[in-house]
């Protein structure tokens, strides 16, 4: 269980920025999610829209790992700057 909440959290952080969302009742946004980008490059995030951009990936696993890799590692420059 604790496995997935981390899992979310990097998730959230990722995509917004942050590792919680607002309080019940305050959260107005929809996250979105645009093929655009190169395949050769791992996916990026704009926090400040809450939106991804995922580059048109052959194969769903090739997207997995791009996007698992980019939610794992993608964060420490900007959490450490």
């Amino acid at each position: 269980m604790e496995i997935l909440t981390r899992g979310k959290m990097k998730w959230r952080r990722f995509a917004w920025g942050r590792s919680r969302l607002p309080p019940n009742g305050r959260w107005t946004c929809s996250m979105n999610v645009s093929k655009r980008g190169d395949v050769k490059y791992l996916p990026s995030a704009h926090t400040c829209f809450f939106s991804i951009d995922l580059p048109p990936y052959a194969t769903e696993e090739e997207m997995r790992l791009k996007l698992t890799t980019a939610v794992t590692y993608g964060t420490v420059g900007v959490l450490n700057a």
